[in-house]
């Protein structure tokens, strides 16, 4: 049994914005105060938690699209690709973190891949808006359309929005892992 497509978009999109109230917080944190709380748990916990997000932002795309018959545009297709591609860099490197081989430059690889879909996604999200329409959708005029708004949620959560919310909070998870990894003062015994 599924939740109605109300009930799940708000879900969905209050997700989103706790994720990126969490992103904010993690950077707040990590450049203006001087107490870290967080980089240490990250440090032993980021590649799981950017797995798990990641893992439930591919799980949630196919719930509108398999389950509540939304058409991805292209410009979805192009952020489901990068969702994908990051569930399995995170599950490499959770093997490579048990294995004790993990380098700390893997989560280079993982930023590249997020920064890209989040400004894919960011992008989409000014075009949902009727902000931007620099290029054209790769699907117009022939399948969905990336300026049509399938989820408005709280007067400005969109699609593309709970997108952006996934990358950009996996891309300062990978950030703090990164950093914390270098800084000796968050190592973290291994259990």
């Amino acid at each position: 049994m599924t939740l109605p497509l109300d009930a799940y978009n708000y879900w969905v999109a209050l997700g989103a914005v706790l994720l990126l109230c969490g992103a904010l917080y993690l950077l707040v944190e990590h450049f203006f105060l001087a107490e870290k709380s967080v980089a240490p748990f990250l440090r032993r916990w980021g590649w799981h938690a950017a797995f798990a997000v990641a893992l439930a932002a591919a799980v949630g795309s196919l719930m509108y699209s398999e389950t509540f018959g939304f058409v991805p545009c292209g410009l979805c297709w192009v952020q489901r690709g990068f969702v994908y591609s990051l569930i399995v860099l995170t599950a490499l490197a959770l093997w490579k973190q048990g294995c004790g081989t993990l380098h700390p430059s893997a989560a280079d690889y993982g930023l590249g891949l997020s920064l890209t879909g989040a400004a894919i996604a960011l992008y989409g999200h000014l075009v949902q808006m009727g902000k931007a329409a620099l290029v054209v959708c790769p699907e117009a005029g022939v399948g969905a359309d990336c300026a049509r708004r399938l989820v408005f949620e709280f007067g400005f959560v969109t699609l593309p929005l709970m997108s952006f919310a996934v990358f950009a909070c996996i891309s300062v998870v990978f950030f703090v892992w990164r950093t914390a990894s270098q800084d000796t003062r968050y190592a973290v015994a291994r259990a």
